[in-house]
């Protein structure tokens, strides 16, 4: 093992978790086919490419525990309840700045009913505080 200065520590740790973080949604991605309302998603690759891409996806997870073990970073861990609040706090910040007045503020005036958009946010608000 190798150790590294904790300034060197943290940065390469912090790296790697996003990269992970990353993969895993990609992963995710091909294998689930996850259904959205903002977003969609053409499998335009085939099984075949897919099957590939998901092996060279579990080839990089390898190579980032490797590094892991070899500098001996540390792993981030979480309780559920701990990722659950984080995740409902990021949320409910991206919902807000979705609001009417901090649109204008940035945006200029719409020119849409903002009771009628404010409170659909707000449905969308109060969903994500209810988790």
């Amino acid at each position: 093992m190798i150790k590294l200065k904790k300034q060197h520590k943290r940065t390469v740790s912090s790296g790697l978790y996003v990269i992970e973080k990353s993969i895993d949604e990609l992963l995710c991605l091909l294998m689930n086919r996850v259904e959205s309302s903002t977003y969609g998603i053409i499998a335009d690759s085939g099984i075949q490419k897919d099957a590939e891409l998901i092996s060279k996806i579990f080839r990089i997870k390898k190579a980032l525990k490797e590094i892991v073990n070899k500098y001996s970073l540390t792993r981030l861990t979480l309780t559920q309840s701990q990722l659950i609040k984080s995740k409902k706090t990021t949320l409910e910040l991206y919902a807000e700045e979705l609001l009417p007045g901090f649109l204008e503020q940035r945006y200029g005036k719409m020119e849409i009913d903002n009771n009628t958009y404010r409170n659909d946010i707000n449905k969308l608000i109060n969903a994500i505080k209810s988790i």
